[in-house]
This record gives structure tokens, C-alpha cells and sequence, in this order.
């Protein structure tokens, strides 16, 4: 459970989306450094406060992200 930092009410899950195509998910990416390394990348998990409106963002899998998933 995620609670909203400004009012302190449980906050619900929700998804990012573009408009064209919508199914795509957002994805955090990081390139390593070096030409033969690999891109590594973590899908974003988006709550929202019902009371307020205030959003935040988590990486699915935060260790994918910095390259050890």
C-alpha cells in the first residue's frame, strides 16, 4: 500500500499510456556505457491519489533498470 505524501489517503495503481497505440507501456531505459553494452529497461508502475490528483512513478523492477536483472 502507497500512501499519498500530501494528504495520507491509500493511493490506486493506474497506467501510462500514449495515444497512438495506447497498449504500448511506458518503459524506463538505460543505456550502459560502451558501444557493445546492452540497454536495459523496467516497465513504470503509476499511482494516483484520489483526494488530490498527485502521481507518482516506480520502476516495475528497479535492479532490471540498473543492469543486474
Amino acid at each position: 500500500m502507497i500512501k499519498c505524501d500530501k494528504c495520507n489517503v491509500e493511493m490506486f495503481t493506474s497506467n501510462i499510456c500514449s495515444v497512438i497505440p495506447a497498449t504500448i507501456p511506458v518503459i524506463l531505459e538505460n543505456k550502459n556505457k560502451g558501444f557493445f553494452e546492452t540497454t536495459c529497461r523496467s516497465e513504470v508502475e503509476c499511482y494516483v491519489c484520489p483526494e488530490c490528483g498527485h502521481i507518482e512513478l516506480y520502476a516495475k523492477d528497479p535492479k532490471k533498470i540498473r543492469g543486474r536483472g
